[in-house]
C-alpha cells in the first residue's frame, strides 16, 4: 500500500524509518524508498537484488532493529 494514499501531505525524505522498527544504516539511509520497496508497495517484502547479488533479508538487515518486534 502506498503511504500517499492516506498521507496526502507526504514529503520525500521526511519519513523516520525507525517507526518501522528498523533504523537504516549509513549505506541505506539516503536511498529513495522505491530502491527497496518496488513500485512503492510497502505491504510487500523489500527487494535487495537490484544492488546485492544474494538474498539479504532476513539474515542481513539494512540496519538495526529497534523497539519490540
Amino acid at each position: 500500500d502506498r503511504c500517499t494514499a492516506c498521507h496526502i501531505h507526504w514529503e520525500v525524505g521526511s519519513f523516520d524509518h525507525a517507526a518501522t522498527g528498523l533504523v537504516l544504516n549509513d549505506d541505506h539511509v539516503d536511498l529513495d524508498c522505491d530502491s527497496c520497496h518496488l513500485d512503492q508497495d510497502f505491504s510487500a517484502r523489500p527487494s535487495c537484488e537490484d544492488c546485492h547479488d544474494e538474498e539479504m533479508l532476513p539474515e542481513n538487515l539494512p540496519g538495526e532493529r529497534v523497539g519490540k518486534l
